[in-house]
């Protein structure tokens, strides 16, 4: 019974609250990207990483200036090849680490297998926390952990959400 306007999206994504911007677009928001090399960080914890660099529908690089939500951990549904899959979207600039500019990586769940070098949409569907920094290695990869479990929640429960987004 609102009106939709682009401000009250942009202000969603902003703050992280991807399904009120959902709400509005009447759709998940989301990014695509090229895989491209990291830093291998994620694979070194057991969470494997889809290192994103955005790109448009046409294939060029405009997509860079596309509205990138609030830094933190998001559930989402991962467009590979004409598949969706479970993922666990991180956007930040990896605290932990020492990182100096914001990435975007996806932990595509259920999956095994190469993906550099290909186009990745990520549908995104809740946030799930904010960025933090951690004071090691351990305490991430337990989060992640605890990260992995509520993103299967969240998408356990939109089955046919999941099934509407169209490959």
């Amino acid at each position: 019974g609102e009106p939709v306007s682009s401000t009250a999206i942009r202000n969603f994504l902003s703050t992280g609250e991807v399904s009120n911007a959902a709400a509005l677009l009447g759709r998940p928001y989301s990014l695509t990207g090229e895989v491209v090399h990291g830093d291998h960080i994620g694979r070194q914890l057991g969470f494997p990483t889809a290192n994103l660099d955005l790109i448009n529908a046409e294939g060029d690089d405009s997509a860079r200036y596309k509205l990138i939500p609030a830094d933190g951990i998001y559930a989402v549904i991962t467009e590979i090849e004409n598949r969706r899959l479970p993922g666990m979207l991180y956007i930040g600039n990896r605290p932990t680490v020492g990182g100096k500019h914001t990435v975007l990586e996806v932990n595509v769940l259920e999956f095994n297998g190469d993906l550099y070098g290909k186009r990745l949409t990520v549908h995104l569907i809740d946030r799930i926390r904010g960025d933090i920094h951690f004071g090691n290695m351990e305490e991430l990869r337990l989060q992640l952990e605890r990260d992995r479990e509520a993103t299967w929640k969240v998408l356990n429960n939109i089955e046919n959400e999941v099934k509407s987004i169209r490959p």
